[in-house]
């Protein structure tokens, strides 16, 4: 990602021409109009976008963010809007009300758009809007494109189809049956324990995201799975590195991948008890337990499709129609072989 320059230095927008009009046009697609009024710049969806009515910081916020390349690494429908985490910790926020970002920029004005914010819309324009204007958007200081519609409206029942054309992760959010951040952290980390549920990953690790932590109150005395979980609930560079390190794609797999497996145990284990009288780690078993214990894999598997949507489908379909195939496979009476040497033996006796 390109460092944020320096606020450009402006010069009258009438001796513009020769200037950083002229640098503009080369470096970055950007053309003055005949007037020498105006500035326009070509986004990278291939939009061009006429600055005029920006007043310098507006102007300068405004070109970084349409010249420059910026990665999403996951974007979630919210109760209030979209939420788009970029790398690098900036996270955007769009609204009916207002288009927000948690970089330093931001912050340092709010009322006008950042970088990140002119760049992220530019992007959903590309998408979005099927056909390029046939001549340049006027551009508002907070972001939005005055040819456009809203940019919220376009992306209403979209987000899924955007994050697929533009290879951004999409994940579901809590309010759509999703998973919290807490949640997510506690995936991640159970990941990589290779026969530990989420659910079942440290059950003592409870935090609240809505409760604000430094980093160093986040840290646990001689307990670096606490302090990771805790810094990656309340840091977002943390947790965007995390999400990087082990994408939703590769967590939802690993956790079908353990589901197929823990049921595969289980049967072999019912298997061994039926023809030896010996469990694993049990006294014993029965039918009644083994059928309880593969109704709750079954339920687990189903929200977790959810959960996890639209991420190992695949896989969750393959656990389940294995799961399937070996209830088939047993699916028969055990007195089968002995009634059919007792048809035998009567057929076979003289008749009296």
């Amino acid at each position: 990602m390109p460092p944020t320059p320096s606020q450009p230095e402006r010069t009258p927008h009438t001796d513009r021409g020769s200037g950083l009009m002229d640098t503009a046009s080369d470096d970055n697609n950007a053309e003055e109009g005949d007037s020498g009024q105006s500035l326009v710049i070509q986004g990278k969806s291939g939009i061009s976008y006429d600055l005029a009515g920006l007043d310098p910081d507006s102007e300068a916020r405004a070109l970084v963010g349409l010249t420059s390349e910026f990665e999403v690494i996951s974007c979630t429908t919210t109760e209030t809007g979209y939420d788009f985490q970029l790398l690098e910790r900036p996270r955007v926020h769009l609204n009916h009300n207002a288009y927000t970002c948690t970089c330093s920029t931001f912050a340092s004005r709010p009322d006008v758009a950042c970088q990140h914010i002119f760049w992220l819309l530019d992007q959903l324009h590309g998408c979005l809007v099927p056909q390029r204007p046939p001549s340049e958007v006027p551009l508002a200081s907070d972001g939005r494109s005055l040819g456009f519609v809203r940019i919220e409206g376009l992306l209403k029942g979209n987000l899924e189809m955007v994050a697929d054309q533009l290879n951004w992760q999409y994940t579901r959010s809590e309010a759509e049956g999703g998973m919290s951040r807490p949640q997510n952290v506690r995936d991640i980390m159970s990941a990589y324990r290779p026969a530990v549920l989420p659910d079942e990953f440290r059950l003592d690790l409870l935090d609240d995201a809505g409760q604000t932590r430094t980093p160093e109150q986040c840290v646990v005395q001689g307990d670096f799975e606490a302090t990771m979980f805790r810094l990656a609930v309340h840091d977002d560079a943390v947790y965007s590195s995390l999400c990087k390190a082990m994408p939703p794609g590769a967590r939802a797999a690993i956790y079908f991948d353990k589901m197929q497996e823990r049921t595969r145990r289980l049967l072999a284990d019912f298997n061994r008890y039926s023809q030896t009288g010996q469990a694993a780690g049990a006294p014993t078993m029965n039918v009644r337990e083994v059928v309880d214990e593969l109704g709750r894999n079954v339920h687990r598997i189903r929200e977790n499709t959810v959960a996890r949507a639209p991420h190992g489908m695949e896989g969750a379909a393959k656990t389940l129609v294995t799961l399937l195939e070996d209830i088939c496979n047993r699916n028969n009476d055990a007195l089968d072989s002995v009634k059919l040497q007792v048809t035998v033996l009567l057929r076979d006796l003289p008749r009296i």
